[in-house]
């Protein structure tokens, strides 16, 4: 199912169709250190401005996080999760 449109798969979303293409992504690169795979995505995303960072903010990974020992990259990684829940919450008010 990898790489196929949702035109080739009537009745599922493209949702779901991007959901499994970022799972077998996530599977190939699984097999990797994240300082190797985040190369291979810095270059895809290269003239793609902006798309990086917005990305990387989403997923609350701090700067630098694929050379952080896994310690301090969960205590980086847990404050700017905080900072989203805190945004999250201040926009019900």
């Amino acid at each position: 199912m990898h790489g196929e449109s949702a035109s080739l798969l009537p009745g599922m979303s493209k949702r779901l169709v991007a959901a499994t293409s970022v799972y077998h992504e996530n599977i190939d690169i699984g097999k990797k250190p994240p300082a190797e795979y985040m190369a291979d995505i810095r270059r895809r995303y290269l003239k793609r401005e902006g798309e990086l960072e917005k990305m990387m903010s989403e997923h609350s990974l701090p700067e630098g996080w694929e050379a952080m020992a896994y310690p301090k990259f969960l205590e980086e990684r847990r404050k700017l999760m905080a900072a989203i829940i805190r945004k999250g919450f201040a926009s019900l008010r």
